[in-house]
């Protein structure tokens, strides 16, 4: 399972990018998921709905948790954390899931056509 953690700034985090780069993973790994902590029930509805147009499946792979005050056992129940974000003001981000045993992906590079 691949962990994506965001309080709400879901573009600028390259969330997007990451549920291209998992659609292209599940045509060979179909057991492979996506645990998304963080967001507003608002901002996550919005999100959800963007994805049933654009990826009619992802409730077969996907799992929104929402705001968590704890964090870290997130990271923990993953086995990598993805993050594809496109600006970063502070590095704690990878120490962070590290420090929970879970292991970063990043930078997170491929080209889409």
């Amino acid at each position: 399972m691949f962990v994506f953690a965001s309080a709400g700034h879901y573009r600028r985090k390259g969330f997007f990018l990451a549920v291209e780069a998992l659609r292209i993973v599940r045509q060979r790994h179909p057991q492979v998921k996506l645990l998304v902590v963080g967001g507003t029930p608002a901002r996550l509805q919005a999100l959800q709905d963007s994805l049933d147009k654009s990826h009619p499946d992802w409730r077969e792979w996907m799992v929104f948790s929402g705001m968590v005050s704890d964090v870290e056992r997130y990271y923990a129940a993953g086995d990598a954390f993805l993050f594809p974000s496109y600006s970063e003001a502070f590095a704690w981000w990878r120490s962070r899931p590290q420090h929970r045993g879970c292991r970063s992906f990043s930078p997170v590079i491929m080209a889409l056509r």
